[in-house]
């Protein structure tokens, strides 16, 4: 999460491209730094920003120390600038070096990723739900969706459909970031899918939850007084459907637990709290 954003002042600065220690970069590391420039070491505090200081590729630590700003990148590099004052402009100064951070060192980190993560955090930029709409991109070196084979097209939605359900990622960087932040875990970075049975999207789940509506369409239920019908899961397992247009109870869906998405007929269930819409078995 970002800190509040304050205005960054117009601050002076002394940059050093270089690291500056041979330690390793951490929160530590930056106290000992300012201290050793402090004329006053009991004015060394740090600055906390838990974004820069969780990113293990651009982010880093920050502290004050005499009159002065010092933040130390994730490669050594050390920024001294004018202390801006307050807890609020001291974050703004830290979140806009973080932004140029980021800036620049997205490039590299996608020519880090494999071709099927950089196609999915192209996907994820561009908002679409499948790589089949993405189109190419021969600056950034993407290809167009529709030139993947059925198999590449798999792995890219699967992977897509991680960044959409579960990283909570909208931008290139964020879903790097994402990606990235999997890998270091070693947890996976791809979902399970399979091809909706309404409007062909991809849709989460296989094996027993083969059958499953994507997310829009189970926003599309019709019941069966031909009414848009909106299907809450109850802690007793049952359902509760109202119509879309007023809200009043609609008793035949929630006991027959059926509806239609178009004209494609649906079962309703309950799982863990949610509500499952699945095409029904012919």
């Amino acid at each position: 999460m970002e800190e509040p954003r304050a205005e960054a002042p117009a601050v002076e600065r002394f940059v050093s491209d270089r690291p500056v220690s041979d330690r390793p970069v951490s929160a530590e590391l930056a106290r000992d730094l300012a201290e050793r420039r402090a004329a006053d070491p009991a004015t060394v505090a740090r600055v906390w920003h838990h974004g820069f200081a969780a990113d293990a590729v651009s982010g880093g630590h920050a502290c004050t120390y005499d009159d002065r700003l010092l933040i130390l990148d994730a490669t050594g590099a050390v920024t001294v600038v004018a202390d801006p004052g307050t807890r609020e402009t001291r974050l703004a100064v830290v979140q806009e070096h973080w932004e140029a951070a980021q800036a620049a060192s997205l490039p590299a980190r996608l020519a880090a990723l494999d071709e099927t993560s950089r196609l999915a955090v192209a996907c994820r930029a561009a908002g679409v739900r499948t790589v089949l709409e993405l189109p190419a991109d021969p600056s950034s070196g993407v290809r167009r969706g529709t030139s993947l084979t059925e198999d590449e097209r798999i792995a890219v939605d699967s992977c897509l459909a991680y960044l959409r359900f579960h990283s909570g990622a909208r931008t290139a960087l964020d879903a790097v970031r994402a990606l990235e932040g999997q890998a270091r875990r070693g947890h996976r970075t791809a979902l399970a899918i399979h091809a909706c049975g309404s409007c062909g999207y991809p849709a989460l789940g296989e094996g027993p939850w083969g059958r499953t509506v994507c997310e829009v369409c189970a926003e599309r239920t019709i019941c069966a007084h031909d009414r848009a019908v909106r299907v809450l899961a109850r802690r007793s397992d049952s359902l509760a459907a109202g119509h879309a247009d007023d809200g009043t109870a609609c008793e035949v869906t929630a006991t027959t637990r059926t509806a239609r998405v178009g004209d494609v007929a649906v079962t309703l269930s309950t799982y863990e709290g949610d509500v499952v819409v699945e095409v029904a078995e012919a």
